[in-house]
């Protein structure tokens, strides 16, 4: 069965929630593989961690190459975030949230030139961005629900991305 990707949007949905109820491996495996890419967890983690998924490393790394492969720019973006912030020794949001990393690579001498290697900051630098910026975003949404008198007191709790309410 083939996509048509000028399809609607309602129509996509239903095509892409059809295969997920059809192949729930591949869905849970690529999904992993997607969200384990996007933080830099490589293969030998995803295959320790979720084995029913990945039972071999190089099942692992097979899936996270075929992911780089199609959204190349995303590995781009990561090396430019590890390089940029390694330059300036922190990262800020779109909210101007600031934090600061003093461990983005790890430097060692091969053949008289220098090398680096990602260090212990490298995951945390590439996850401040997205994260911290979906923080902004609720807390914002939190201030402008708190204003309205009608909402205020219904407010309870947030968690992660929801917001919790007793009505």
């Amino acid at each position: 069965q083939t996509l048509d990707l000028q399809a609607s949007d309602a129509e996509l949905a239903a095509a892409f929630q059809a295969i997920k109820a059809a192949h729930p491996d591949t869905y849970n495996a690529a999904k992993r593989t997607v969200h384990a890419s996007n933080y830099r967890i490589g293969p030998r983690t995803l295959h320790e961690t979720y084995f029913t998924y990945f039972p071999t490393v190089k099942r692992a790394a097979t899936l996270q190459q075929a992911y780089f492969d199609l959204f190349p720019a995303i590995g781009r973006w990561q090396e430019h975030v590890l390089a940029t912030t390694d330059r300036d020794g922190h990262r800020r949001n779109p909210f101007g949230y600031l934090h600061r990393f003093y461990r983005v690579y790890d430097w060692y001498k091969r053949e008289g030139k220098w090398k680096e290697t990602p260090a212990e900051d490298a995951k945390r630098a590439i996850a401040f961005d997205p994260q911290s910026t979906a923080a902004g975003i609720i807390k914002e949404a939190l201030l402008v629900l708190g204003a309205d008198p009608l909402i205020q007191p219904l407010l309870r709790l947030q968690i992660h991305d929801s917001v919790l309410l007793d009505v």
